[in-house]
């Protein structure tokens, strides 16, 4: 039987890595070792590492997806894309957090003094497509959505743009806003709690 399910969940993969869980499952702990080991060993099948992600991230403890998404994100680029996605979809809301660094211009300051932090709903999930919807609730937009793509998030809101780079395990980069009929481009970090 786990045969069977690996290659399901395998074949599944690889059409689109970032697949969503269809329901969390119980995962032995002897099996729960052994996949974590499997993840985190370099020396492993690529193959094998990315079915011990997808088993681990669909579990129903918590503790264990947690883990699992911290991990995926220092492996190959193909889990980090998938554990990017899945630490994304698993919130509620997108959250940007504007950062502060000399040579900013006074406008720059007091944006962030007045709104350091910019939070965006999640309405709709792709995991097709990496992509999360922060406006319609049925289709991901071209104008409204957050996108992963290896270790590289992309934000469009409108005429807000934002592109996030996996560092460690954080992602920062760039997001332009306009402001008052100005663009203005601030450092930031995209938070995940």
């Amino acid at each position: 039987m786990r045969l069977s399910a690996c290659c399901l969940t395998l074949a599944l993969f690889a059409a689109a890595p970032a697949l969503a869980c269809d329901r969390y499952q119980e995962i032995d702990p002897i099996q729960l070792k052994e996949d974590f080991a499997t993840l985190n060993n370099t020396e492993a099948d690529p193959v094998d590492r990315i079915v011990a992600f997808s088993t681990l991230v669909c579990s129903e403890q918590p503790a264990v997806r947690k883990r699992a998404i911290e991990d995926g994100k220092t492996a190959t680029v193909d889990i980090q894309s998938a554990a990017l996605y899945y630490d994304l979809a698993a919130n509620n809301a997108v959250t940007i957090r504007l950062l502060d660094r000399s040579g900013l211009s006074e406008a720059h300051y007091n944006e962030i003094r007045a709104a350091p932090m910019r939070a965006y709903t999640i309405k709709y999930r792709d995991p097709t497509k990496n992509c999360l919807s922060i406006y319609y609730d049925d289709r991901c937009s071209g104008d409204y959505h957050v996108s992963v793509n290896g270790r590289t998030v992309q934000f469009r809101y409108n005429d807000a743009v934002g592109v996030f780079t996996l560092d460690g395990t954080d992602l920062t980069g760039e997001v332009t806003f306009a402001i008052k009929r100005e663009m203005l481009t601030f450092p930031a970090r995209l938070e995940m709690q």
